[in-house]
């Protein structure tokens, strides 16, 4: 069977279209438009000119001997055409929502790989399903063609690693998560261990050897597996068939516990069949391949998980690189913290989660509980990790590099329906390290998700300092290892529901390093709370974007650079379409403000709207000191383009008050003889006093 994905995507994208009228983004004409009423274009040439060529010279910088993965072609494309930023991630998310409108989990992987520049992926030699009403053995039989596809192309995908490279990328890649928990520059861990310092380089040095095509075929192949309709029909028929299948006939298997069925061989490993009472499974040596039939059972560790034990012994087999883990009912519970341990670097690889492998955990249907330690939930380092949940009120907790999470490869996390908690770190819930497309994506539901220091034990502070603050890197982060690899593409996709985000410093669309964050927010009246470099921002040539697309929104930023406020050769771009909405930037350079070589757009398309801006750097602000010394400069824009009286109130900082009623007010910074930025204003439906 030959399986041409982006011609399905396609199609659904077709079939899922809404009905409603699009949202009131003009596009990127029309701002252009407004930018050259406002005798800017000559200004924003500019822009565009140095901010190019402050990325090629930084670039350049980067050790070719890393020969690591390149920039993606989304950073290097928004560096060139600032304007087309809205648009281009617009054409990147619609194959991916397209995808989720059918819980098409092969699709998502797909789109992620097309994005990292792997191309229209064709899959053949997938086998045909059973026909419904199929008796055990043709399940197995199925079951054994995917996982041996699968593991076909996991196995090319190395081939060009030596057993000592492919052992140093399980050994290495626990220590590089981390490291990247505890500092964003992950040289600082290491300043007085060179050792370590240069296994991690050759860690990302081994970019070069992995066909990463091959490895996102295997990813297709077991997306296949997390199809509903196929669990659905497997379901029925094996719980039909159960009462034929003589006791004696039944295996035992060291680590699956209760009512077993059946069990067969593959290439990758054992398959096993639970039963649809309550069961248990954990450490199963030797099991590639688990489906449970129904009931509240217990998922330990070394399921859908592809590691090697951090303390192993250099004689210790490596994985056969495929783990797979269905589940077809029940409110399960899914713990794993003990797996892979290694003191303080790592703390557990579950659910989904694969290094130099693939990995799928689906679950059908239930209220389950999700719990795991660092690299888990849909995570990957030189592989592909995908966590699918189809329907359920569910519990999510995890630990750094999780929920949607990889480095030179994809982690996928995707919750179709329900109302979810999900509760993290840092560095997770769509986030990329260099090579890698990080996808947390949520159809639908009124959710709780916070992901924080926070919530670390013990608690992980402000990367500045800042009293009351924490470490975040998440929801929709591209986090770049500076001076070394460019950042990946994180990605938050929210179709509909009532959420409540919060998280700590870098999150909700925000790049570092030639990364690039992406968060985009369908229908409901959502809350977002966010610290330093939140929502639609970043620093040091990177790129972040946010989007809301309808509903009453509470935005409130309690630092600087945020909400399309950004720093060092920067371009974000925050989009809310429609609501009447509430900001309140406390500390700063948000709400289209940019510095140092950098472009902000902030955009709001209606609503009766409430703005609270502390500082004399926001609603349009553009320019720094280091503008001058660099000879550049920055360009922001600020449009409302609602028609109703919008609130500017008085924050705690200095006040700078708003341009003219429904006019554009184009200005320039320039305290003294250079010129440090250029800004546009323009709120169409007038400007209300500041609150005294």
């Amino acid at each position: 069977m030959r399986l041409v994905l982006p011609a399905l995507i396609a199609l659904a994208l077709a079939v899922a279209s809404p009905a409603d009228p699009p949202p009131p983004w003009p596009g990127r004409a029309a701002v252009l438009a407004l930018v050259n009423d406002a005798g800017q274009a000559e200004a924003l040439a500019q822009l565009r000119h140095g901010l190019t060529e402050v990325a090629r010279e930084v670039e350049r910088q980067i050790p070719s001997v890393l020969a690591g993965p390149q920039i993606p072609a989304i950073t290097r494309d928004t560096f060139a055409d600032p304007l087309g930023q809205v648009d281009r991630v617009a054409r990147l998310t619609g194959p991916i929502e397209a995808a989720g409108a059918t819980d098409d989990v092969s699709g998502l992987v797909a789109a992620a790989a097309a994005e990292l520049g792997h191309g229209s992926l064709v899959l053949e030699g997938m086998p045909r399903r059973p026909e419904p009403g199929a008796d055990v053995a043709a399940y197995l039989a199925y079951l054994a063609a995917v996982l041996d596809l699968a593991k076909a192309h996991r196995d090319q995908a190395f081939a060009r690693l030596t057993p000592d490279e492919l052992r140093a990328i399980y050994l290495r890649a626990p220590a590089l998560v981390g490291l990247v928990r505890r500092h964003v520059y992950v040289q600082v861990p290491l300043k007085d261990d060179r050792e370590q310092l240069n296994r991690i380089l050759e860690l990302v040095a081994l970019h070069a050897k992995v066909d990463h095509v091959r490895l996102a075929r295997a990813g297709l192949a077991l997306g296949q597996l997390a199809r509903r309709d196929f669990l659905g029909q497997m379901r029925r028929d094996l719980v039909a068939g159960a009462g034929a299948i003589a006791k004696a006939q039944r295996p035992s298997v060291p680590g699956c516990t209760g009512e077993l069925l059946a069990a067969s061989e593959s290439t990758a490993g054992r398959i096993v069949i639970g039963g649809a009472s309550k069961n248990g499974y954990a450490r199963a040596t030797g099991v590639a391949l688990i489906v449970d039939l129904g009931g509240d059972d217990a998922w330990g560790d070394g399921c859908a998980t592809v590691a090697l034990a951090a303390n192993s012994a250099p004689d210790t087999p490596l994985p056969t690189g495929v783990s797979v883990a269905l589940d077809l009912g029940g409110n399960d519970t899914w713990s794993s913290l003990g797996y892979c341990t290694s003191g303080e670097l790592f703390a557990g690889s579950a659910q989904g989660s694969a290094i130099a492998g693939c990995a799928l955990a689906c679950d059908l249907d239930g209220n389950d509980t999700w719990t795991s330690g660092q690299l888990g939930q849909g995570a990957a380092v030189y592989g592909v990790g995908l966590l699918a949940d189809l329907g359920g009120a569910d519990r999510y907790t995890s630990d750094a590099v999780s929920n949607g999470a990889a480095m030179d490869g994809i982690g996928v996390w995707y919750d179709a329906a329900g109302d979810d908690v999900v509760t993290s770190t840092i560095c997770a819930a769509g986030f990329a390290l260099p090579g890698g497309l990080g996808l947390y994506y949520d159809r639908r539901g009124k959710d709780v998700v916070s992901v924080s220091g926070r919530n670390a034990q013990p608690p992980i502070g402000s990367t500045y300092g800042t009293a009351g603050c924490f470490h975040g890197m998440s929801l929709g982060m591209g986090l770049g290892l500076r001076g070394w690899a460019g950042g990946g593409v994180g990605i938050v996709i929210d179709g509909e529901g009532d959420d409540a985000y919060s998280a700590g410093e870098f999150a909700f669309g925000c790049g570092y390093f030639f990364g690039t964050g992406i968060f985009v927010n369908g229908k409901g009246n959502d809350r977002y709370e966010a610290g330093r470099y939140g929502i639609a921002t970043g620093a040091h040539q990177a790129t972040g974007f946010f989007r809301d697309l309808a509903g009453d929104d509470q935005y409130l930023v309690t630092s600087v650079a945020a909400l399309a406020g950004n720093w060092d050769t920067m371009v974000s771009s925050f989009v809310d379409d429609l609501g009447n909405d509430r900001y309140e930037c406390r500390d700063g350079i948000g709400m289209g403000s940019a510095t140092i070589t950098s472009f902000a757009l902030f955009y709001d398309g209606g609503g009766k709207d409430t703005y609270k801006a502390s500082g004399p750097d926001c609603l349009g602000h553009a320019g720094h000191p280091d503008d001058g010394e660099r000879g550049g400069i920055s360009f922001a824009v600020f449009l409302d383009r609602g028609k109703d009286a919008d609130v500017y109130a008085r924050g705690a900082a200095p006040w700078v008050k708003p341009r003219e009623d429904g006019a554009t007010n184009a200005h320039a910074h320039q305290p003294g003889a250079v010129v440090l930025g250029h800004g546009v204003f323009r709120d169409e439906g007038g400007t209300s006093p500041p609150r005294r």
